[in-house]
């Protein structure tokens, strides 16, 4: 039964739930306090502890107390909400301080052109696969397979040119008939720009050769003047054969190294090429459909730009005939016309530029579709077939058809053989972007 002591007058701060009990032997009870004060400050109690039978001789039995209030804290919260905020900006703080230092390290690399806009940026590249847009099988470019068929090119009109040419003896050189993609309006046929791009320019100008070689079997080229005293021996100018010999073996070359793309991007330019072309093949059709549903409702008769003083351009004269029918014409007369309105009849050409950009909008849309669809498939069953034509040539050149074969070195043409077949095969998925099915 424990009692509070009367000597502390602050011992109302605590309290005891249960004030008495009984025990029995060996058993364990805890005695809770509870304290409370309306009041801040210390407090100290002392309990006594009263036992029936008594304990101990009568010893007495007491429970110091301690207890401690405080006062309530009212700027508690915004001093916690503080702290936060102090700890978020030192956080902050290290975070960009240590992204400082790392970007400062850190440099801008020059930007890089994929491969794909080297084949739209590249003038030759351009060239050749607009000269060669309808040939099948495709040839792609590559700068080895320009070089070969640009070089062959030149020296086969260079040999035409000189079989054409009057004999120093003043017999003119007999020769065949060389085409006329080489023969343009008096330009140079040996000049860097006599050749278009087109691979079949090239095989024209070689059987064109051919030709004149069969016409003309004795020509022989003139001998090279010598300076008198001169020790040095002219160099000996090829024959017509071995040129045409020569060249023919360029073309095997170059349509080899063609016959294959360099990449995976090569193959989706070529195909997006020709899309592009094939859909945008109606552009001057659909420019005089929407010139004539938007016309103005007296066009000009025609529209003449008169040459200026002082050596000025010639006029460009752009007659619209209600009559025509031939949509390139009017395709081509469409920007002429639509610069000679004024700007108070605008309104019409907003019109005529709406018409048509929805035209070629279509037609570009047309384009993807085919370029996903058709022209990607079409590229990538040649190249599929390419490879295999050039896995069972490797695979020939080790089985013995072809004879290479042969003695003691037979194992380590075997290991060749294999090493080029998982070229060609590693070289075909990169090209494929998967292997074929």
């Amino acid at each position: 039964n424990p009692k509070p002591s009367t000597l502390n007058p602050r011992a109302n701060a605590f309290y005891l739930a249960v004030p008495e009990g009984s025990l029995l032997p060996g058993e364990i009870r805890d005695v809770v306090w509870t304290f409370k004060s309306k009041a801040p400050g210390l407090f100290l109690d002392k309990w006594r502890l009263e036992t029936k039978p008594v304990l101990r001789g009568g010893a007495a039995l007491s429970v110091s107390l301690r207890g401690t209030a405080m006062s309530e804290d009212a700027n508690s919260y915004p001093r916690r909400m503080l702290a936060a905020e102090m700890a978020h900006r030192e956080m902050v703080h290290k975070v960009t301080s240590a992204v400082d230092r790392v970007l400062q390290r850190v440099s801008t690399p020059e930007p890089m052109r994929s491969r794909l806009s080297k084949h739209l940026t590249n003038p030759d590249a351009a060239r050749w696969a607009a000269e060669n847009a309808v040939r099948r099988p495709r040839v792609f470019y590559s700068e080895e397979a320009y070089s070969a068929v640009r070089g062959a090119y030149d020296d086969v009109v260079a040999m035409a040119v000189r079989m054409r040419a009057p004999h120093p003896n003043g017999a003119p050189g007999k020769s065949g008939t060389i085409s006329e993609v080489s023969d343009r309006e008096g330009e140079p046929l040996t000049s860097p720009e006599a050749w278009n791009g087109s691979v079949a320019a090239a095989e024209v100008e070689v059987e064109a050769l051919a030709k004149a070689i069969a016409g003309n079997p004795d020509w022989t080229a003139p001998e090279l003047a010598t300076t008198e005293g001169s020790e040095e021996t002219p160099t000996p100018i090829p024959t017509p054969a071995e040129v045409l010999e020569h060249c023919r073996q360029r073309l095997a070359v170059a349509m080899a190294a063609a016959a294959l793309p360099a990449s995976r991007s090569a193959i989706l330019a070529s195909a997006m090429g020709e899309a592009l072309t094939s859909a945008l093949d109606g552009v001057d059709a659909a420019a005089a459909e929407a010139m004539a549903a938007h016309r103005l409702p007296n066009p000009p008769s025609s529209v003449v730009v008169e040459s200026g003083e002082d050596g000025a351009a010639p006029a460009l004269t752009a007659a619209t005939d209600q009559d025509e029918k031939d949509p390139a014409a009017e395709g081509e007369a469409a920007t002429a016309i639509a610069d000679s309105v004024t700007d108070a009849d605008s309104s019409w050409r907003e019109a005529y530029l709406e018409a048509f950009s929805g035209m070629v909008s279509e037609m570009l849309g047309a384009a993807v579709d085919d370029f996903e669809s058709t022209r990607v498939v079409e590229v990538d069953e040649e190249v599929t077939e390419e490879c295999e034509r050039r896995l069972r040539g490797i695979e020939a050149r080790g089985s013995g058809e072809d004879g290479s074969v042969g003695g003691g070195g037979g194992e380590v043409v075997k290991d060749q053989r294999d090493w080029d077949a998982f070229t060609m095969l590693r070289l075909r998925k990169a090209l494929l972007g998967h292997e074929p099915a």
